[in-house]
């Protein structure tokens, strides 16, 4: 049930372009926290004071297992969205597509 309201949270941000707050963000998950400008280089102090007490081994073996769950399945994303890129740029509505980006993106300037 979780997947699958995160899967549509992601696909609305992801189809829509829609920018979110840090806020937002952090109430959806994507940011662990939100720092303000005020405090802001206090709090990150306080982190690295935290992280400089751990022992370097530790510390990078429990980095290494973290990225290690999820790498592979990064790795299968990326190849799915890059043929998926492949059909679409080559077919004629996606190169129509690029094109009026473009021509929207020169105009902006």
């Amino acid at each position: 049930m979780l997947t699958s309201v995160l899967c549509l949270q992601a696909n609305e941000l992801l189809l829509s372009g829609r920018k979110l707050t840090a806020q937002e963000a952090c109430s959806k998950g994507l940011v662990s926290q939100v720092l303000w400008p005020g405090t802001f280089t206090q709090e990150v102090m306080l982190r690295v004071r935290e992280l400089v007490t751990m022992d370097p081994q530790v510390l990078q073996e429990s980095k290494a297992l973290m990225r290690n769950t999820s790498r592979s399945a990064l790795e299968q994303t990326n190849e799915r969205e890059c043929e998926a890129l492949k059909r679409v740029w080559g077919s004629s509505q996606g190169t129509d597509a690029i094109l009026q980006n473009l021509q929207r993106g020169t105009e902006l300037c």
